[in-house]
């Protein structure tokens, strides 16, 4: 059921110390495991009744790691996990923005959020649908620094190469 409140679904997290966090962080120490982890946000159900603002999930997503995610751990990145693209990325913003101490690394690992708007109309212009997917890469990339705006989504997806494509020397 997508009905969930933003609260039950960090209880589910980090559920009598035997929650999803605990067991995922016991296996991987049994393995020796040391690498990224990659997460979902704590997010209320898509039918919720009383959707969460940024700031909340931001803070409970925090809240939930700063318990249950050993500072061993280099960074976390998070999956989309369904949201639409921008919000996925406001979500990343305001996480890396709140003056919470994070041991970690946050960034990104979209799939879905990356893909969809270079996919939406773009079957047959290929280029478009190459520069949506470059602006909203590096939406999220300023995301993953805490510095975008809502206001870079205006800015021209095709305004030109990464600035490391110039050293390529590919073309």
């Amino acid at each position: 059921m997508t009905s969930h409140a933003l609260e039950s679904v960090a209880l589910a997290l980090v559920a009598g110390g035997e929650g999803i966090l605990h067991a995922v962080f016991h296996a991987f120490f049994e393995q020796g495991v040391h690498g990224y982890c990659s997460s979902p946000m704590v997010i209320a159900g898509k039918e919720c009744t009383r959707p969460a603002s940024v700031e909340e999930v931001a803070a409970a997503t925090l809240r939930c790691f700063r318990r249950h995610v050993p500072v061993a751990v280099p960074g976390i990145v998070f999956l989309s996990g369904g949201q639409h693209a921008r919000l996925a990325t406001a979500h990343l913003n305001v996480i890396n923005q709140l003056p919470i101490p994070k041991p970690w690394k946050v960034s990104f690992s979209y799939g879905r959020a990356l893909q969809d708007p270079a996919l939406e109309g773009h079957d047959e212009n290929f280029a478009a649908g190459q520069g949506a997917f470059y602006h909203r890469a590096r939406l999220n990339t300023a995301a993953s620094v805490g510095t975008y705006t809502s206001e870079m989504e205006a800015a021209s997806p095709n305004d030109g190469d990464p600035p490391h494509r110039h050293d390529w020397g590919d073309d």
